[in-house]
């Protein structure tokens, strides 16, 4: 370790040399189900792909942890827009049959 500072760091800017994620908006990115992160949630107690706070050892890295919450972000967003094309979808369906049950109800 090259700097410890005991008490706290005030600063106006800090730069961290890591990626970003990106890559979760890649065709070829496999994002997983939301059953399947319900049920890795549960057996695991924490998020796919992401260290547990035991993992931690009470110390985070704040790189790499700023790289894994926005790819969770991502992750988070991609399952929105498929529910809210989905629910599009159900809602048009819905209308459809609204509509067909108001013309059985006619005749």
């Amino acid at each position: 370790m090259k700097l410890f500072v005991n008490g706290g760091i005030l600063a106006e800017r800090l730069l961290i040399e890591k990626g970003w994620a990106d890559y979760v908006f890649d065709d070829n990115y496999a994002l997983m189900p939301l059953e399947k992160v319900n049920t890795f949630i549960e057996e695991n107690g924490h998020l796919p792909n992401t260290p547990s706070s035991e993992d931690l050892n009470g110390y985070i890295p704040v790189g790499d942890m700023t790289q894994l919450q926005q790819e969770k972000i991502e992750e988070l967003f991609l399952h929105m827009i498929d529910m809210n094309e989905e629910l599009k979808s159900l809602k048009q369906e819905n209308e459809s049959l609204r509509t067909r049950i108001n013309e059985l109800e006619q005749k």
